[in-house]
């Protein structure tokens, strides 16, 4: 655990003291703690304040961010530093232990969950009527390693976004569900490029009820309190000079915005090396485009699918497809040129097909 010691304006006391007060009252809790779950290495800002008042007091302010992007804040006041300090150190190991309990009762859930989607997938398939279990089984089994690498191809992105968490779910569990759908609609006259089609609908919305279930709401808090402050209001405000040394205010920033030093090519790079520099580039920048565009460009572009088949993969009309897709690609095409890749490598906007 790394101390990042900061003090109020005005406030008279020295930083490394402050350090070692921290460091002092964490090592019986809180450090223990995060060593358990293998996050020991962690940043703990902290702001001491000096409250003036006829009474001397002092306020300490705690953040760290924790696993899954939770910032745990504690706050604690008294009328000495190392007071204030084994207080607010108490209540952040409190607040952290809260969120690593959670964290572990969401994997037992998901363990669970997992079983029951076994075992009900098992029955579904135990339930296919004679003359289709064969059948559909033959039908699909040339088309399921196709459908992983589009599956691991979309987990990806959904994880690299934050829809999906890390390990939930796996890459086997979305291909038998969209499998079993596919197989329990089984038409025997249905051709070949048809069954794909299938398959790739009922993947996304297998996905789409994944992403839907990731979704965390917050606890419910009383409509007559006020509300409770917000973490990262608290955060910002405990660092606000090292904050705005790298955060801009400009909401469309992302992280492809600030790669083009270390993914553009050298103007003495040979073609290959600039070709996989801007392949590279164009792979990282396609996360942050809308779920519905990517997933259109991408089934035109790695696919080789129409307008058309690609309507009926994501169950809308042939013209917004091609919308999403026109779309798609002016945004890439503006973020690459701005990256200089695209003048220097000559490059068509396309990504390459990765062996299965």
């Amino acid at each position: 655990m790394r101390i990042v010691p900061r003090l109020a304006k005005g406030t008279d006391y020295e930083g490394p003291a402050l350090a070692q007060l921290i460091e002092a009252a964490a090592d019986d809790l809180l450090l223990p703690l995060l060593r358990k779950h293998g996050v020991e290495d962690r940043l703990l800002h902290a702001q001491l304040t000096e409250v003036k008042g006829s009474t001397p007091r002092w306020r300490l302010d705690l953040q760290m961010t924790l696993p899954r992007e939770r910032i745990a804040t504690a706050s604690a006041e008294a009328p000495d530093p190392e007071t204030a300090v084994a207080q607010a150190v108490r209540r952040l190991f409190r607040e952290a232990k809260r969120h690593f309990d959670l964290l572990i009762d969401r994997k037992r859930q998901r363990r669970q969950k997992q079983q029951n989607a076994r075992a009900a997938i098992a029955s579904r398939l135990a339930a296919l009527p004679a003359d289709i279990a064969p059948a559909s089984q033959a039908g699909i089994a040339p088309l399921l390693e196709r459908l992983r690498a589009v599956a691991r191809r979309e987990l990806a992105y959904l994880r690299a976004t934050g829809d999906l968490a890390p390990d939930w779910p796996t890459l086997e569990d979305v291909v038998d569900e969209a499998s079993v759908a596919t197989r329990e609609a089984w038409d025997p006259t249905r051709p070949a490029h048809k069954v794909w089609l299938a398959l790739l609908r009922n993947l996304f919305k297998v996905l789409n009820r994944e992403v839907a279930a990731n979704r965390v709401f917050g606890q419910a808090v009383s409509l007559e309190a006020p509300p409770p402050e917000d973490a990262r209001d608290q955060a910002e405000a405990m660092v606000e000079e090292e904050f705005l040394e790298f955060h801009q205010p400009d909401e469309s920033l992302t992280l492809a915005d600030v790669l083009p030093d270390d993914t553009a090519p050298l103007a003495d790079a040979p073609a290959e090396d600039e070709t996989a520099a801007a392949q590279a580039f164009l792979a990282d920048v396609v996360k942050d485009l809308p779920v519905a565009w990517r997933r259109a460009w991408l089934l035109r572009d790695l696919e080789g699918l129409s307008a058309a088949a690609i309507a009926e993969v994501l169950e809308t009309t042939e013209a917004r497809a091609e919308t999403w897709i026109t779309e798609a690609e002016a945004f890439l095409s503006a973020r690459i040129e701005d990256a200089g890749i695209i003048q220097q490598a000559g490059l068509r906007l396309t990504l390459r097909r990765t062996p299965d």
